[in-house]
């Protein structure tokens, strides 16, 4: 284990000063992973501004989680299809919501990802505001110029209806393919309650109208958010409680492996891989975005293959 907390201190001479040389007993993982957000990987947490494209390995490599891709792939092809994507930060969500866009893609469906930490604040002064950048981006995805002001009439009609007429009436109208609309960083909303009780039930409906008007089963939603949803919804308006849900776990042993492929590690033929990546999963939780930290600096180390392997596993529990 002191191996382990090496790959992610070398950069940190003082290391995690509340776990000290020859720390032992309960807590010391607990310890170390606050260490991990608060000091050492400060963008991980969830009220960071960075945008972040979750992808758990180098060059766009995905690990899958089966059977979660392909039960995806074949809800995202069915009329007025709703996906939710529940899972922590940095845990591959980004990558799944892509995975399932571009499987819509090559089986004719048009795509569209919008994410919400895009928009700048000033698009969150209002409801009528919001809901004009939402529809306005979406129809530039598309290739559609924005004709919002032949739609729309705040004052006559109200925000939530014109943003429904745009959409069925131009923007549904004028594709001739089913659209896969992506919604990452769905978490962003939370923040203005007066727009988030309005937005989230509008997505719920518009979900539901597929059941009533055949246009609307053109629409599929993917939507991904990190944080509990603390906006008080009613359960026949909230769209968290409909579609398929979808939680990440974190890496297995299988997957650790996997990636430790990628990174070309030489771990053939020796007896303590299993040993070392199940330490690493207990270690992390499988977290994946820090497996992958791991695994990147292993990987960086020359004597890594037989050398750090052994200590590992040697030093199990001395952490």
């Amino acid at each position: 284990m002191t191996d382990l907390y090496s790959c992610f201190s070398s950069d940190k001479p003082n290391g995690c000063p509340e776990l000290l040389p020859g720390h032992k007993g309960p807590g010391k993982f607990q310890i170390l992973r606050e260490w991990l957000k608060d000091i050492k990987y400060p963008e991980w947490k969830p009220e960071s501004p960075i945008i972040i494209v979750e992808n758990p390995s180098p060059d766009g490599d995905y690990i899958p989680r089966p059977p979660i891709e392909k039960d995806c792939y074949q809800t995202i092809l069915k009329p007025g299809a709703l996906i939710r994507i529940k899972s922590p930060e940095k845990t591959g969500k980004t990558s799944l919501l892509n995975l399932i866009l571009d499987y819509a893609e090559n089986n004719d469906c048009r795509k569209v990802y919008l994410n919400l930490r895009s928009a700048e604040s000033a698009m969150f002064s209002s409801l009528d505001k919001f809901l004009r950048w939402f529809c306005a981006n979406i129809s530039r995805e598309l290739g559609l110029k924005p004709q919002l002001d032949d739609y729309w009439d705040e004052e006559l009609f109200g925000s939530l209806v014109s943003c429904k007429t745009y959409f069925q009436s131009y923007v549904l109208e004028n594709i001739d393919r089913p659209l896969v609309l992506g919604l990452d960083n769905l978490d962003r909303i939370f923040e203005y309650a007066d727009i988030a009780k309005d937005f989230l039930p509008m997505l719920r409906y518009w979900h539901e109208e597929a059941n009533n008007l055949e246009i609307w089963q053109n629409l599929r939603l993917v939507i991904a958010n990190s944080t509990e949803v603390y906006i008080k919804l009613d359960a026949n308006q909230s769209p968290f409680n409909v579609g398929k849900q979808v939680k990440l776990p974190g890496f297995n042993l299988e997957q650790v492996l996997n990636l430790a492929k990628v990174y070309k590690l030489d771990w053939e033929e020796n007896p303590e891989q299993e040993q070392f990546s199940n330490d690493l999963i207990e270690m992390v939780g499988g977290h994946p975005y820090l497996v992958d930290l791991a695994l990147k600096a292993l990987a960086a180390q020359k004597n890594f293959p037989r050398e750090t392997i052994s200590r590992s596993s040697d030093s199990r529990g001395d952490l």
